[in-house]
């Protein structure tokens, strides 16, 4: 006997279920109004993975939702491309009706946002030359995954949704109503839009390295295609390229010219999808049955083999170089007899691999969009004529150079010591006597960054390393840049007050650096800081600089007490000369009136 769900849970169901259809209802009275390219994003439901935890954000559930791509214009959509702003850690386990625009393989962590591009149906048409045919104007994409971090009943919605190609469309906020999100995107009327291409295809794009995708020959179980790789770059080359694509439904190559695969299982093809449809065939020659196959060039000995080689630019050992260096080595060329699996048994049912990556040996790296349908490329006729051949159907896969990751920052930390025992003697002879090597010398702050100071700034984040480094060699210069200002100063006001008279004749030649050592260790021995003040308490006489009356620990403790040491002499000298000619104070009274106590 099954038992009815309790009252208040069936409730709850029933209102979901009213919201869900209220919230449908909104957004089909919003399409109806929508006049360009109506886009929906519909979350379908969702349940609890293992492990099962009891944090809320580290539990994983799987969820499935629909996005919807709907042309309401009077006009084609060619290439669409739509942007979904998952932000709940999602990872895609598998996408339905288009493809990943970076390539990624599933499962794929899209916590980021993802864009997605139309497979197979890259084009939408109008429905005004489709009589609303919705299979020919809609895509819709199945998505299937698992995020993090929402509890039940919450619904992890994205943060936005947009049409990001084609471009010259203005896309609002979208709409969020319960479980569905919303918005139609209008054609900007400011946009000045290329000419228009006179076909229903997509113009050839420009691009650092392009490959071109040419069917020749088309049957109804397999089709020959041509595969031209050109390197447009002005300063990039590749040296043995691989190349690689991802088959989306079940194709395999049976024969190669100009190329081949790194890996040639046709025996073990017989265990592949495709020995299921074709049970009579000769596996043995086929060359690669896998869903991502790796595709080399070949060496230039075999350039003229008619059995895999005998091909225009074909077999340089994978080597492209720029076309300003040379341009016949910046192309590359090989063809295919690729066959195809139901239910694409037709001659029209052509379909491009998807997916396209290239690499080589220390070169850059590339980013590929999806292949885009281009007008058939025209081949000139081989016996010379001037009649061209189209191709059956050509697509355009378009590679630019990305730039690399940024790193997270390191630590800078400057080193600097004497090594040379002629420099720093005393090092060598501690090192001598204590039988052990010559230890580096930590620096001052005023003459470079100190090996502890950088040490002790190792822990601290990166940015600010490098700001209090960057600090640390301001002060450095700033103070260098006030000793020899003050210096210059001093000198000045000697030789100023020597040409006035100021200073006697029985002082030339005498040791005016000691007075002023002993002089200012004296005064540091009080503990009384020189200041302007104490030089200046008794009668008037020439001030200082105005440098002299910042702090010492703006222009630094040494070049402070110095300069202000040397203008106290220059005063003391000037009395001691007015003294003996005149008969002032003597040298003791006019120290003992500035506060300072005679060296002796």
């Amino acid at each position: 006997m099954v038992m009815a769900a309790p009252v208040p849970l069936r409730r709850r169901r029933a209102l979901l279920v009213v919201a869900t259809l209220l919230a449908v209802v909104t957004a089909a009275m919003a399409q109806e109004a929508c006049n360009g390219v109506f886009l929906t994003y519909t979350f379908m439901e969702r349940a609890k993975e293992y492990p099962h935890l009891k944090k809320a954000a580290a539990q994983p559930y799987a969820f499935k939702a629909t996005a919807t791509v709907l042309n309401t214009m009077t006009e084609d959509l060619k290439a669409w491309q739509m942007f979904v702003g998952f932000q709940h850690k999602e990872i895609l386990v598998s996408v339905g009706g288009a493809v990943l625009l970076d390539g990624s393989d599933l499962p794929a962590n899209v916590s980021g946002g993802a864009t997605f591009a139309g497979y197979p149906m890259a084009d939408l048409l109008n429905s005004i030359e489709t009589a609303g045919e919705p299979s020919l104007i809609e895509s819709k994409i199945e998505i299937t995954g698992t995020q993090f971090g929402v509890k039940a009943p919450g619904k992890p919605m994205p943060k936005t949704i947009k049409l990001t190609n084609p471009v010259g469309f203005r896309c609002p906020a979208p709409n969020h109503k319960d479980s569905v999100m919303y918005v139609c995107c209008v054609k900007d009327r400011k946009f000045k839009a290329k000419k228009a291409n006179s076909t229903r295809y997509q113009t050839r794009r420009k691009a650092d390295l392009t490959f071109a995708y040419d069917v020749l020959q088309a049957n109804t179980n397999n089709y020959q295609v041509q595969v031209t790789i050109d390197n447009w770059s002005p300063i990039s080359r590749l040296d043995n390229w691989n190349l690689t694509w991802e088959w989306k439904r079940g194709e395999f190559i049976y024969s190669m010219k100009g190329a081949y695969t790194l890996l040639k299982e046709g025996p073990a093809c017989i265990y592949s999808p495709a020995a299921g449809y074709y049970k009579d065939m000769d596996f043995t020659p086929v060359y690669n049955c896998e869903k991502r196959p790796v595709i080399v060039d070949l060496p230039p000995e075999r350039e003229k083999d008619d059995a895999v080689g005998n091909l225009p630019f074909c077999c340089k050992n994978g080597t492209l170089l720029p076309p300003t260096m040379d341009p016949s080595k910046s192309r590359a060329m090989f063809q295919m007899q690729v066959y195809k699996l139901p239910p694409d048994l037709n001659r029209t049912a052509l379909y491009p691999p998807q997916n396209w990556k290239i690499s080589g040996k220390l070169n850059p790296q590339y980013a590929c969009g999806p292949p885009v349908r281009v007008s058939p490329q025209e081949f000139p006729d081989p016996t010379g004529l001037m009649s061209t051949t189209p191709a059956v159907a050509s697509w355009q896969v378009a590679c630019n150079i990305t730039r690399p990751k940024k790193r997270a920052s390191k630590c800078c930390v400057s080193f600097s010591a004497y090594y040379n025992d002629s420099v720093r003697p005393g090092q060598a002879r501690h090192a001598a006597a204590t039988g052990g090597a010559a230890r580096p010398v930590r620096q001052p702050v005023g003459q470079g960054t100190g090996v502890g100071q950088d040490q002790a700034l190792a822990g601290a984040q990166p940015h600010a390393v490098q700001r209090q480094l960057r600090r640390q060699h301001q002060l450095a210069r700033h103070q260098q840049l006030q000793v020899r200002l003050v210096g210059a100063h001093d000198h000045l006001q000697l030789a100023g007050l020597h040409l006035q008279g100021l200073v006697c004749r029985s002082d030339h030649g005498q040791p005016l650096q000691r007075l002023r050592e002993r002089l200012l260790l004296q005064r540091h021995a009080d503990g009384r800081p020189l200041q302007q003040h104490h030089l200046h308490a008794g009668g008037a006489g020439p001030r200082l600089p105005r440098a002299h009356h910042r702090r010492e620990d703006d222009i630094g403790t040494q070049a402070s007490r110095q300069a202000a040491v040397g203008h106290l002499v220059h005063q003391e000298r000037r009395a001691q000369c007015q003294h003996s000619q005149r008969g002032r104070l003597p040298q003791e009274d006019l120290l003992r009136r500035r506060g300072v106590r005679a060296p002796g």
